[in-house]
């Protein structure tokens, strides 16, 4: 997701000034507009894991436009500075769209790429327009990758650290009422939620 700023924003800030062009004819924004609706429904009947889903499958589309379009090498040829400003802008465009779809989970992204964008805030109103002939500031890294030895060491560290609980849990001073239910036994359990409509002391 955010290798689609950081691929496209460096061409609009070298080759045009830092300004976008207009493209709100874009097929491939079209696609990430007519999801709007769709994915707030998620969000309003809290469905987070199918919006997610549903918002990274439209950064796949995207970047499956990067890997077609190839802005790298528009730059080298000649006279494709114009379809390299389309591309660019365009990408820049699926960028703030992507993030005003990712905000309610990621609020901090949301607001530093405000900033790169040169926008007071991005808002759900982001997912159903284009910036027109906008200019951004410079891209600075939105997220650091996470590497497999950083979670490694996450989890290992939290082995230990449960380990040392472990004696201070046995010494406990508390005592047993009963032993521990087996899960077909927990399985024959009715929970149910209840409003409470009156409290009052009972005799006894």
């Amino acid at each position: 997701y955010v290798n689609i700023a950081a691929r496209a924003s460096g061409f609009i800030a070298k080759r045009f000034e830092g300004r976008l062009k207009d493209v709100a004819d874009s097929e491939l924004l079209a696609k990430l507009t007519a999801q709007s609706e769709a994915i707030a429904e998620c969000y309003e009947s809290r469905e987070y894991a199918k919006a997610l889903r549903d918002i990274m499958a439209l950064a796949d589309i995207v970047n499956e436009y990067v890997d077609a379009n190839k802005p790298w090498e528009l730059a080298k040829q000649e006279g494709q500075d114009e379809r390299l400003h389309e591309v660019c802008s365009e990408l820049i465009n699926a960028f703030t769209m992507l993030t005003a779809y990712l905000a309610p989970v990621l609020p901090k992204v949301a607001e530093n790429a405000a900033k790169f964008l040169n926008l007071e805030a991005i808002t759900w109103a982001n997912t159903r327009e284009t910036l027109g002939e906008h200019a951004i500031n410079k891209y600075e890294h939105l997220m650091q990758r996470v590497e497999q030895k950083q979670v490694d060491d996450l989890i290992e560290a939290n082995k230990q650290s449960i380990a040392a609980a472990a004696p201070a849990a046995e010494e406990s001073k508390y005592e047993k009422v009963a032993e521990q239910a087996s899960f077909d036994d927990f399985m024959k359990i009715d929970m149910r939620v209840a409003k409470v409509l009156n409290c009052e002391a009972v005799e006894g």
